[in-house]
Order: C-alpha cells, then structure tokens, then sequence
C-alpha cells in the first residue's frame, strides 16, 4: 500500500490546520482520488491519499481500519519535530472520505470513531 500527504503553503501563519484521508473503490490504488488531495490543501486542509495492500479482495471493514490507521498516522506529524506539519495539526478537527467500498469503509470509520 501507499500514501501520501499534500498541504497547503506552509507561511508564518501558525493555524491549525484540519485533515482529512482518502481512499478509493473497489480495485482502486491511490492515485485515483489524487486530484483531490491538493484541491483540498488549496483550501487549508491538509489531505492523505492512501491505498490498500489488497484493493482487488479488501471489503468495507478493511478500508474502515486502513483509513483510521492512516488518520493517526497523519496526526502523529503533529508531534513529529522534523515534519514540516511539526504543531500545524489540529487532531480535533479530522476526517475521512471515500467513495464506493471506501465510502463503505469511511461510514465504518465514523461509526468507530466518533471523533471524526
């Protein structure tokens, strides 16, 4: 599996910035919902796309864990001294998206942390 993490122009503004992490349907890598993750950051949101070790033969529930995995992997840059997202995070304000099984997997997500 893959990720990666876009964000917006980092300036001497010092606002928390909120996040959310994508994943794709059924069979689907990371790249497809690539288009989004800088119209996001464009917007002050700092966007993780990820993908699946098994995209072709994961369901719902495996998305859900993969998605909550990477969400607290994203929020763990928070803290990281050599990440530039280094006390940028706002880990109150997080969230996940997907579409088809990884719609499925982020309704999972929100139901097993209702902190999103």
């Amino acid at each position: 599996s893959s990720a990666t993490i876009y964000f917006p122009e980092l300036e001497s503004d010092t606002s928390q910035l909120p996040s959310i992490v994508l994943v794709g349907g059924w069979g689907c890598g990371e790249k497809v919902l690539a288009a989004w993750a800088p119209f996001l950051a464009s917007h002050g949101i700092v966007a993780m796309t990820i993908g699946t070790p098994t995209p072709w033969k994961d369901a719902p529930p495996a998305r859900s864990q993969a998605l909550l995995d990477a969400s607290m992997a994203l929020q763990s840059e928070h803290t990281r001294a050599a990440s530039p997202l280094f006390d940028r995070l706002d880990v109150s304000r997080r969230a996940v998206m997907g579409y088809s099984l990884g719609g499925g997997g982020a309704q999972i997500a929100a139901l097993n942390d209702p902190t999103l």
